[in-house]
């Protein structure tokens, strides 16, 4: 596994978990890993290019499609919602919060 606490993109986190899986010769990992997510794969595209952001929902699953610890868990949810925040008062909030959890 890898220290998802370097990233505060749940996009990058997902981008390197799929780069050491791929590395480890696990085929087909798009597909389960969009199978997991309960989207297509084309969406889990869109998802990896920037052009859509995953939501809480996805983000447990793809908690427990990485079997991320409970520390590990709270700071992806935390920065999925960053990434979602429409205002910079409420990403400040996030990112202090972050912070405190580093």
């Amino acid at each position: 596994m890898f220290d998802i606490f370097l990233y505060r993109s749940p996009r990058l986190i997902l981008q390197k978990y799929l780069e050491k899986q791929k590395n480890s010769d696990h085929r087909g990992i798009n597909k389960k890993t969009a199978t997991a997510l309960g989207i297509f794969p084309s969406y889990l595209s869109l998802i990896l290019n920037g052009s859509r952001f995953l939501n809480l929902d996805q983000g447990i699953l793809l908690a427990d499609f990485m079997k991320l610890n409970k520390k590990e868990r709270r700071y992806l949810f935390r920065i999925i919602e960053l990434e979602r925040a429409q205002t910079n008062k409420l990403k400040k909030e996030i990112n202090e919060e972050l912070d405190e959890m580093l």
